[in-house]
């Protein structure tokens, strides 16, 4: 699954890499989507992805994305 920030949303989480050290185990949660990983050293935001989502946690990603828990 595949989507895009807004320009703020962009923004904001270019802020966030910026001031979080590469290899910080963080969470995104997304609505009732959760998903712990470890900060990259990326240089591009905006787009995001998550490949592999079991069918339960694609449909709790997509609620959240529209706004939906």
């Amino acid at each position: 699954m595949k989507f895009a920030f807004t320009d703020t949303g962009a923004k904001k989480l270019k802020e966030f890499y910026e001031t979080h050290s590469a290899g910080q185990e963080v969470r995104y949660q997304i609505g009732s989507f959760e998903r712990v990983f470890r900060l990259d050293n990326r240089k591009h935001f905006g787009r995001e992805g998550f490949w592999g989502l079991s069918e339960r946690d694609a449909g709790a990603l997509e609620a959240g994305l529209k706004g939906r828990k």
